[in-house]
């Protein structure tokens, strides 16, 4: 493992939340239809929160490189998981059974399943091709892969 690389999340969480979200935006559907919609917030959340962690850490996780460094989620925890389970967490179902959460909450959410659990980090530094690799290993789709139905 690469010098640096065992660095809690959790200070990068703790400034991320402090952020200033605006509070009057929900989004209502089942878990599955707000990850959908979330999907692409959820990847620039992870990508700005996370950036000074990833050039602290400074190289791959797996082969040194120091170069094209990527925010992997790790395999038990993949980013549409964490959508799901923030927005359930965050949300509220009403009478007819959708959910109904305010977009800050889920941000929030999100970010605060990222901290360090039992297993150690949520997020691996890895470099373009070792993360494509590692998704490949873990049968995750592709970044560009259409949802599911």
């Amino acid at each position: 493992m690469a010098e640096g690389a065992a660095q809690s999340l959790n200070p990068y969480i703790d400034r991320a939340v402090r952020s200033p979200y605006p509070e009057n935006a929900w989004l209502v559907g089942s878990a599955a239809d707000i990850e959908r919609v979330f999907r692409s917030e959820s990847a620039t959340i992870v990508k700005n929160s996370f950036a000074r962690w990833l050039s602290t850490v400074g190289s791959c996780e797996e082969c040194g490189a120091t170069r094209q460094l990527q925010r992997a989620h790790r395999q038990d925890c993949a980013r549409p998981k964490l959508v799901r389970e923030a927005a359930e967490r965050a949300g509220r179902v009403g009478a007819d059974g959708m959910l109904t959460v305010g977009v800050k909450a889920l941000r929030v959410a999100f970010l605060e399943l990222h901290r360090d659990d039992a297993q150690g980090r949520r997020l691996r530094c890895l470099c373009r091709t070792c993360h494509r690799a590692y998704d490949r290993a873990s049968g995750a789709s592709a970044p560009s892969a259409a949802p599911p139905a």
